[in-house]
């Protein structure tokens, strides 16, 4: 209570001019006690945005294995490697958008056609 009374007091000029180092310190005190304030919702948003951003990473990251895993299968863990990497779309495209998704489906097709092409080289 008795800052905002210094507040307004030098807001409205009752001082001398001399106390703009006070008026600088009292705005910080209020935007350190407003942060205390909100500290846990700011704990919170900076928690949801750690956990996204690991989130992001760890699904670029496993969708790249899951590609690659589908490129290398053999033709009785083709199917299983399949379904992941839809499982794998769906889930980015809820996360990531429809745009997402569609690249990853993309490299999907590219992959697993490169899988069949290698194949009938490799059988030629």
């Amino acid at each position: 209570m008795l800052v905002q009374e210094l507040e307004r007091a030098l807001l409205r000029g009752d001082d001398d001019g001399g106390n703009e180092l006070v008026l600088q310190e009292l705005r910080h005190m209020i935007r350190v006690n407003a942060c205390r304030h909100y500290a846990n919702e700011l704990a919170i948003n900076e928690t949801a945005a750690r956990t996204h951003s690991e989130l992001t990473l760890y699904l670029e990251m496993g969708t790249r294995v899951l590609l690659d895993s589908l490129r290398h299968a053999g033709d009785a863990d083709r199917p299983f490697r399949q379904s992941q990497v839809d499982a794998a779309i769906r889930f980015c495209g809820t996360e990531f958008g429809a745009e997402y998704a569609g690249l990853l489906a993309k490299a999907s097709e590219v992959a697993a056609h490169s899988a069949a092409a290698e194949r009938t080289s490799i059988r030629a």
